[in-house]
C-alpha cells in the first residue's frame, strides 16, 4: 500500500515487472480518494481470484499455501539473489605451466638443465570469462524425510512444517532458473528411499502444482 501500483497511484497491482517502483508519501496517499482506494481494492481482489481460476486453485487451497510460502519468503528472495549471480565452471581443461611438479614441460628443456625448477606442467580446468555463459546445468537433489514420525511428532517439534517450508523454498526459488540448475525432490520413509515427489524435467511451474507436491 506504501508504493504507486501499476497504472498509477492507487493502482492495485503490486507485481514485479521490471518497472520503477515509485514510494508514496503519507500525504499521498492520504490525498488519494477513498473511491479509488476502494476500486482499487476491488481490482485487487478480482485480479486475485482470477489468477486462482488460473491455476485452478481455490481460496483454501491458496490460504493452505500461504502458511508454508510466507515463512520462507526472506529466504527466497536471498536464495534467488545467489543463484542469479552464480556462474558455473567450464568443464574446458588447460596446460597450467611454470608448475614445480606434474608433466615435463618440453619447452623448458634448457631451462631445466640450468636449475630451473618450475619446468613442468599440469592439466586444470579453465576458469571462465567474467559474465561467461553456463554450459550444463547444475544437479541438485533434496532428500525428504517422510517417515510416519515426522507426522506423529510434528505436533511437539513443528519438524514436518519445517520440512514443507524448506521444500516450498527450493521450489520457488530455483523456479525461473531451469536452465542453470536442475533438481529432484524424493523421499524416503525407511521402507522406501527413493520416492519421487518432482523430478528434474518437471519441475511446478506455479503455487497450486507446489502445493500438490508438499500435500
Amino acid at each position: 500500500r506504501d508504493t504507486a501500483g501499476l497504472g498509477g497511484k492507487g493502482g492495485p497491482y503490486r507485481l514485479d515487472a521490471g518497472h520503477t517502483v515509485h514510494q508514496l508519501s503519507d500525504e499521498e496517499k492520504a490525498a488519494v480518494p477513498e473511491h479509488v482506494k476502494k476500486a482499487a481494492r476491488e481490482m485487487g481482489q478480482r485480479a486475485f481470484k482470477q489468477r486462482l481460476r488460473d491455476i485452478r486453485m481455490s481460496e483454501y487451497d491458496h490460504k493452505l499455501y500461504s502458511q508454508f510460502s510466507d515463512a520462507v519468503t526472506k529466504q527466497v528472495k536471498s536464495l534467488r539473489v545467489i543463484l542469479g549471480s552464480l556462474q558455473a565452471k567450464s568443464t574446458e581443461r588447460q596446460w597450467l605451466r611454470h608448475q614445480t611438479s606434474g608433466e615435463l614441460d618440453d619447452t623448458k628443456l634448457i631451462e631445466g638443465l640450468t636449475g630451473e625448477k618450475t619446468i613442468y606442467r599440469r592439466r586444470t580446468e579453465k576458469e571462465p570469462e567474467v559474465g561467461a555463459p553456463q554450459l550444463k546445468p547444475k544437479r541438485l537433489k533434496l532428500v525428504a524425510d517422510v517417515s510416519g514420525s515426522m507426522y506423529r511428532f510434528n505436533g511437539y517439534d513443528g519438524r514436518l512444517d519445517r520440512e514443507l517450508e524448506a521444500c516450498v523454498m527450493v521450489m520457488e526459488a530455483f523456479s525461473g532458473y531451469e536452465n542453470k540448475f536442475k533438481y529432484d525432490i524424493v523421499g524416503h520413509s525407511g521402507d522406501e528411499y527413493n520416492i519421487s515427489f518432482v523430478d528434474q524435467n518437471h519441475p511446478p511451474k506455479d503455487n497450486k502444482q507446489r502445493l500438490e507436491i508438499i500435500k
